[in-house]
């Protein structure tokens, strides 16, 4: 879970950072949205949040494909860190998936979810740069996050990935458009991380 600290306190959830941080220092995000258009922001936020996340990233990433993730971990994950996860973390995971909804689902029917979810996105932006017009807020940060993941943070050719790219160019332009615009050093980073 995202989180951060500032003077001494911890805040957690990037929706509850957002606030906070735009509050505490007074910041003028997404203000240039109507109330419709931030409740549409809101709903779509919510949706890769609360459903979309749990079918695309983390059931692949921690159940599907796990093998294919620890070996991408950064070098500095020993052996031993790596055992750990498979032991505590995913047993946790695995957990986590049923109680949210998610794990009960077959596999069918956690793509059809999925897909939905990202045909519903691939709509909504249709020929737009981004969701709300030429310039990006929060919320295409939040589509983002999920859409960069299905793209570069999971196995090549995974179902997500293989279905992000195959059905839904739009999103992928909208992807590469955002890793662009604000990480033009992409492939630096990734770099050093895995070197590290």
């Amino acid at each position: 879970m995202p989180w951060i600290e500032l003077d001494g306190k911890t805040y957690d959830d990037s929706s509850f950072i957002i606030e906070f941080l735009t509050k505490r220092f007074n910041v003028k995000i997404d203000d240039h949205l109507d109330s419709e258009q931030q409740a549409l922001a809101r709903v779509i936020s919510k949706t890769l949040e609360e459903n979309t996340f749990w079918a695309v990233i983390v059931r692949p990433r921690f159940i599907e494909d796990l093998e294919w993730f620890k070996q991408n971990l950064p070098n500095k994950f020993t052996w031993f860190v790596r055992i750990i996860y498979k032991i505590i973390v995913v047993p946790y995971i695995k957990k986590s998936l049923y109680g949210h909804g998610i794990g009960r689902h077959s596999q069918e029917e956690i793509e059809h979810i999925a897909r939905e979810d990202l045909k519903a996105l691939s709509t909504l932006l249709g020929n737009k740069p981004f969701f709300f017009g030429n310039d990006p807020t929060t919320h295409d940060a939040c589509v983002f996050g999920v859409t960069a993941n299905m793209l570069y943070g999971l196995r090549e050719g995974s179902w997500p990935n293989k279905m992000l790219t195959n059905e839904f160019p739009n999103l992928v332009a909208f992807t590469n458009r955002m890793k662009e615009k604000y990480w033009p050093d992409w492939e630096e980073i990734i770099t050093n991380s895995k070197a590290n």
